[in-house]
């Protein structure tokens, strides 16, 4: 789980918890892999999305988007608010538990990378302020430097939710 405090040097204003669960990193699983281990409460389930609430006033969903075999592919985690608390919040969570890959030629999405995951941070008028994660395969690592593969695997799992 991420967690951060702010706090303020102002004594009337009150230290601010910012946390979100990140999204199981079980790519390649079924459904029911996904349900037996995310404790969020479903929201709606699709053939190929579930969407769960998300745990806290910050987040506003948790989404598992799955390919035609109905094996998950990706993630999505949707944020309430677009504000400095959030962006500044997942920024830093982000630059302690992964590595920072890049930003796309169009300036509108930074992306990171641990073993696991690759994750897109972006804004949409659709999804608002989100995380968009997808599996780090073998065959894309940090050393290859094309950005732009994984801004289009980021926007292939994104339009599922629009």
């Amino acid at each position: 789980m991420a967690v951060l405090s702010l706090s303020s040097c102002d004594d009337n204003m009150d230290s601010i918890d910012f946390s979100f669960k990140e999204p199981i990193p079980a790519y390649g699983s079924p459904k029911s892999v996904i349900k037996s281990q995310e404790t969020r409460k479903l929201d709606s389930e699709t053939s190929n999305i579930l969407k769960f609430k998300g745990e806290n006033a910050f987040v506003a969903y948790c989404s598992y988007v799955f390919d035609t075999f109905i094996l998950m592919e990706g993630a999505v985690l949707q944020f309430s608010y677009y504000n400095e608390v959030t962006v500044n919040g997942t920024k830093d969570y982000l630059e302690q538990h992964y590595t920072y890959m890049g930003i796309s030629s169009d300036l509108t999405t930074l992306i990171y990378y641990n073993t696991k995951s690759v994750v897109g941070v972006s804004h949409s008028s659709s999804l608002g302020f989100h995380l968009t994660y997808i599996p780090n395969t073998p065959t894309k690592t940090i050393y290859d430097t094309d950005i732009e593969y994984y801004i289009d695997q980021f926007k292939k799992v994104d339009a599922l939710l629009k």
